[in-house]
């Protein structure tokens, strides 16, 4: 697929609209095998095909959670066997690899990701949450600062404070955290039950149970089954424990086991 060609398929004007609903991640997902159908040597559309599977998983949108992470990771390294001086083959390999728990790989492909790009927003988020799993709390504040410098419109910019909030919970900053996850609330484009989740684990380390559980509610509305357990399985952690203070505070909101 030439220059030209690329900048007309639908895919291109997606990235810029994509919202994160789960509606719109179902139907990036058909356009973006369309454009890789198109030219199969097409190393951006595997890639994000394979992001937009992650996606899935990450927000909570997929009944197969496995399926969909074996299908994000298969598409991420075509993608990087493909172009491997694409900097989004790398970002979805590590994001791939932080929902797998495997923290040290996932550092280095995001990592290699910004070697390949210094100015890529969204791999510095995706480090600084894989920072954040590993405990290197002080470290993944200092990478999502770059991502938004970098990218002050981004439509990550939910994501980025949701994943703040939750690292002021982690270091114990439960005012801080609450009033960030507020702030990720508030942001047009924000999805899925994440930033209602941490909301009511800083609310619920603050003792401010019965606001705790109007926001579990709220997150709850948007993924029926979430629970303590998902939330686990979901944010593996390099760091046993690691994550104690914000399944305690959900855990005091009420959220189930």
């Amino acid at each position: 697929m030439n220059d030209q060609r690329k900048s007309q398929f639908p895919y291109f004007r997606l990235l810029n609209l994509w919202s994160f609903t789960e509606s719109d991640n179902a139907k990036a997902l058909p356009l973006l095998q369309r454009a890789r159908e198109l030219d199969p040597t097409f190393a951006a559309a595997f890639a994000y095909e394979g992001y937009s599977h992650f996606l899935d998983v990450m927000l909570g949108y997929t009944k197969t959670p496995g399926e969909s992470l074996a299908a994000a990771l298969a598409a991420a390294k075509k993608a990087a066997a493909l172009d491997d001086m694409d900097p989004a083959a790398f970002l979805t390999l590590g994001r791939v690899h932080m929902m797998r728990g495997e923290h040290d790989t996932s550092v280095a492909e995001l990592e290699r990701s910004l070697s390949l790009n210094p100015s890529f927003a969204p791999a510095y988020f995706g480090l600084g949450f894989a920072l954040a799993l590993t405990g290197q709390l002080d470290q993944a504040l200092e990478a999502l600062d770059k991502a938004l410098r970098l990218n002050p419109r981004d439509p990550l910019i939910w994501a980025i404070k949701a994943l703040r909030s939750l690292i002021h919970c982690l270091l114990g900053q439960y005012e801080a955290a609450a009033e960030v996850a507020r702030q990720s609330i508030r942001e047009p484009r924000a999805a899925g039950y994440w930033p209602y989740a941490v909301l009511a684990s800083a609310l619920g380390n603050l003792g401010q149970i019965e606001e705790a559980r109007t926001a579990i509610d709220e997150a709850r509305q948007q993924k029926p089954d979430l629970s303590l357990s998902y939330l686990e399985k979901t944010l593996p952690t390099k760091q046993p424990g690691g994550l104690q203070a914000y399944l305690d505070g959900l855990r005091k909101a009420g959220l189930p086991e």
